[in-house]
């Protein structure tokens, strides 16, 4: 039997093969204005919900004074995507209150079965469109939107104005492409540019003459 993929950070070039073709996720989690706070990149195939507590896991807010820096928000909301006894379970192990909806399967399954349902805040949950935006804004960087790079480590490097140093719930995959090659033209024809850099002026007596019999 051939074991599965390691769960936790992607050990290899973070480029997996998936409907899209080759693709990289971007795993991301953001504080309430926007502001990227942890990430971590994996292959394209790879399932969102086995990157959620690594990306909680990398969290770290200096404090103004002294003090060591803050780990645990106080607040997690995830699409339905992240719906999942353990990843549930992990949030209220820290004291962090979780805004995650639950899919229809599982709604159903509760029903069934005379289950209570998990409760869901949707006051907080609105607020998930942050992380949204978040990477709408970082998307407008074309290097992060389409990846260029070959290795993963130049990918994610700290200081690379790709991505900020301290950058689970939502996602962003990405396809690797090659770099474009453009070749320069060269301007042709009567208006090109003389040796000296300026265009030929047209003058009258250049004009052929025409003559017009009555």
């Amino acid at each position: 039997m051939r074991p599965g993929p390691e769960k936790g950070p992607w050990p290899g070039e973070a480029i997996g093969r998936s409907r899209g073709g080759l693709t990289t996720k971007i795993h991301l989690a953001c504080d309430g204005q926007g502001r990227p706070l942890a990430f971590t990149i994996t292959a394209g195939n790879i399932n969102d919900r086995t990157q959620f507590e690594h990306v909680m896991a990398r969290i770290s807010i200096s404090r103004c004074g002294p003090g060591r820096p803050r780990t645990r928000p106080e607040r997690v909301a995830a699409d339905k995507g992240y719906s999942f006894m353990k990843i549930r379970s992990y949030p209220r192990g820290r004291g962090i209150k979780a805004a995650i909806p639950e899919p229809i399967d599982q709604i159903n399954g509760h029903t069934r079965r005379s289950e209570r349902r998990c409760r869901l805040d949707r006051a907080a949950y609105r607020r998930r469109n942050v992380v949204e935006r978040c990477f709408n804004r970082l998307k407008h960087n074309k290097a992060l939107a389409t990846r260029y790079d070959k290795r993963a480590r130049h990918y994610q490097a700290p200081g690379h104005p790709r991505l900020p140093t301290t950058v689970a719930a939502p996602t962003l995959r990405t396809r690797p492409r090659r770099p474009t090659v453009r070749s320069s033209r060269r301007p042709h024809g009567r208006c090109a540019p003389a040796a000296g850099g300026r265009r030929p002026t047209r003058t009258r007596s250049s004009r052929p003459s025409r003559s017009r019999s009555r």
